[in-house]
């Protein structure tokens, strides 16, 4: 099982690293409701 997640992050590196800066870069202070929206539905 091990080798099996570990061969599917190796697949999907750079697609999850995209997704994580593009996650954290996300404005979502609570006074802004649309922007904590989209961190909300990222992806």
């Amino acid at each position: 099982m091990r080798e099996k997640i570990f061969k599917y992050i190796d697949e999907h590196r750079q697609e999850m690293l995209t997704f994580w800066k593009e996650l954290v870069s996300i404005e979502s202070g609570t006074l802004f409701k649309e922007d904590v929206d989209r961190a909300r539905t990222c992806r």
